[in-house]
């Protein structure tokens, strides 16, 4: 099979399915990586700052960093839309604008399953929520993809912003990330400008996301069954 992971930044694709995309490489699936910002946004830890000074820019930085991240977790390729970090609007998801680099890119790698955030983003994120969206538009319009999985918090996890209500996205499936937990960390580490970030994640006490990455499969056509071996029923 072939899935097609699409994020809207650099460490996206750590924090929320590093575990299921290394499950899916070890078991010989190709996994191809679209990242629709650049991340040039991003803060930078201190830990990086010299390297920052060699790259000359956060977005090089960013994605000499996510070049690490998909070595360790075996992804064969990665798609740059290279649409600035901070920019998307609701215009990318009515007018097309990132609806049609997405068909695209669907249309060219013709994935059997592809996976990106729920509509909330995890974090309500302006650019996952637009990225979410336009990629289920895609994958609908195209109908290249015959399941399309997003990515939800796990049940127990809160989100940090006291002013955002609570809203939980379905969870239909999760993937079991025990057997590669120690590829998801080094993935994460190998962000070293968010170190801030994934030092909080670690610190979490039990944290669920260490354990289990949880799904909602919002569309299915029935064919790629096979993708059953790992996304399993709730």
């Amino acid at each position: 099979m072939k899935i097609m992971v699409v994020m809207p930044h650099p460490d996206d694709e750590a924090f929320s399915v590093s575990g299921t995309i290394k499950r899916l490489t070890q078991a010989g699936h190709a996994v191809v990586l679209v990242e629709t910002t650049d991340g040039s946004a991003g803060q930078v830890h201190p830990d990086a700052s010299q390297k920052l000074t060699e790259l000359g820019s956060v977005k090089a930085l960013r994605r000499e960093e996510l070049k690490q991240s998909a070595t360790v977790l075996g992804i064969n390729s990665i798609r740059y839309l290279d649409r600035q970090d901070g920019s998307l609007t609701n215009g990318d998801v009515m007018d097309n604008a990132l609806v049609n680099q997405i068909a695209d890119i669907l249309t060219k790698e013709t994935p059997d399953v592809v996976i990106a955030y729920d509509h909330t983003g995890i974090s309500w994120h302006i650019d996952h929520v637009v990225t979410s969206l336009s990629t289920a538009k895609a994958c609908l319009e195209t109908r290249v993809a015959d399941k399309v999985f997003l990515v939800t918090r796990p049940p127990s996890l809160k989100l940090r912003y006291e002013y955002v209500v609570e809203v939980r996205f379905p969870i239909t499936h999760c993937v079991d990330i025990t057997s590669v937990v120690e590829f998801k960390r080094q993935a994460l580490m190998a962000h070293l400008s968010q170190k801030y970030d994934w030092e909080r994640f670690f610190a979490r006490q039990d944290n669920p996301s260490l354990k289990t990455e949880y799904f909602n499969l919002s569309q299915d056509n029935g064919r790629s069954e096979e993708i059953f071996t790992f996304f399993k029923p709730v």
